[in-house]
């Protein structure tokens, strides 16, 4: 095979950009090339492949039809050349690469330093690329493969081979400093009948689960405003005019600062589970598995020490 032949990576990596963004000066911008460069480099790999893979409109740049079926072989090209990095950098015993994660909103605040300080001190050549959100959004960038890692809510539609219990955690009802309800260290759900509670709006699995223990216990459930944000649900709580039910988690700190308080939902009690999961979109590598033990690490060090409120 001719030199020439080969297929250039950096050009692969160009087309990839462009394609993605739409747009070669806004590619260029992005990648600290000039666009001459990866407009000449993109050219390259076109006539490398003896077909155009964009088509240059006037508000930018769309895949052809044969740009579109070569997208995915590239990024998967492109991703088994870092994974193999990645590899042969673990041969030499430095764990190096990058390793994205997807974490619920509710746990970062918690969690996530504690985390990113560990990964740093045992493994300073790995990368963190971190997305918070919440259970839905977390799924969807499993399910495109955008996270190589997520921590999620249980109770998904269809149970995964991948999904590790990683914690479980009770609910409480959070007030304002000084409200009436949540002022002992625990509440009946019965005196939940009726307050005005803040809570996402449906379909969402946390008010699922709250709704479906009102229901089955036959407590009439007063919904004052529907919020998908848990801060603003947070803020608002602390107000005094109204409650909200959440994870102690999420609202560790406020609590712990006297900012809100904190009683456990109890006869019945009402649980999440906390799941760890990984990807199927590629093989985990050892920089994901190394990630993988200290997240466990992290949440069972937490628990014990009392920093993180749950079970394990």
């Amino acid at each position: 095979m001719a030199t020439s032949d080969f297929i250039d990576l950096r050009q692969v990596a160009y087309f990839v950009r462009v394609a993605e963004i739409g747009s070669f000066t806004r590619a260029a911008g992005t990648l600290s090339v000039a666009q001459s460069a990866l407009s000449r480099g993109v050219c390259l790999l076109e006539r490398q492949l003896g077909t155009r893979l964009l088509h240059r409109t006037g508000r930018g740049v769309v895949l052809t039809e044969e740009g579109q079926l070569a997208l995915g072989a590239m990024k998967t090209l492109l991703a088994g050349a870092e994974q193999l990095k990645a590899d042969v950098a673990a041969n030499r015993e430095e764990v190096a690469g990058t390793v994205s994660l997807g974490m619920l909103t509710s746990l970062t605040s918690v969690l996530l330093t504690p985390l990113l300080r560990a990964v740093h001190d045992r493994f300073p050549r790995i990368r963190m690329s971190v997305r918070e959100g919440l259970t839905h959004h977390v799924e969807e960038w499993l399910a495109a493969g955008t996270v190589d890692l997520a921590v999620l809510y249980g109770s998904r539609p269809i149970s995964q081979i991948t999904d590790q219990l990683l914690l479980e955690a009770d609910l409480y009802l959070i007030g304002a400093p000084g409200e009436r309800t949540t002022k002992h260290k625990s509440v009946r759900l019965a005196e939940l009948a009726h307050l005005p509670l803040l809570l996402p709006a449906a379909p969402n699995r946390h008010r699922a689960v709250i709704e479906k223990a009102f229901i089955e216990h036959r407590v009439p459930l007063n919904v004052a405003f529907e919020l998908d944000s848990v801060q603003t649900m947070k803020d608002l709580a602390a107000t005094g005019r109204n409650l909200t039910i959440l994870p102690l988690h999420a609202a560790y700190r406020e609590v712990s600062a006297g900012y809100l308080q904190a009683a456990r939902i109890v006869d019945p009690s009402i649980s999440r589970t906390v799941l760890l999961t990984h990807t199927t979109q590629r093989q985990r590598n050892r920089p994901c598995r190394e990630v993988e033990r200290l997240i466990f690490e992290t949440v069972e060090s937490m628990i014990k020490t009392g920093q993180l409120p749950a079970r394990r």
